[in-house]
């Protein structure tokens, strides 16, 4: 009995080890990042910020601000899935 148990589990053993289906990977394509409207105006605003603070600590006249970044209350965000 523990025989046929034991050629049992070793034949079950061996037919899994020799399984070829395994699944395929799909192939991925990149998807490239497009910065939204908000992301670039902020990084602008990141820019200038640097700008202004060399100049602040130059004690050099500084830039008027932009009027790009009067946009802020109209930028179009990232959307939730991208």
């Amino acid at each position: 009995m523990y025989k046929l148990l034991a050629l049992l589990v070793a034949s079950v053993i061996l037919m899994s080890c020799h399984s070829s289906n395994a699944p395929k990977k799909a192939e991925i394509k990149p998807v490239m990042y497009q910065p939204s409207e908000m992301a670039i105006l902020m990084r602008g605003m990141y820019e200038f910020n640097k700008v202004v603070k060399t100049q602040i600590v130059n004690k050099t006249a500084l830039i008027p601000l932009p009027e790009e970044f009067e946009n802020i209350h109209s930028a179009v965000l990232t959307a939730k899935f991208e």
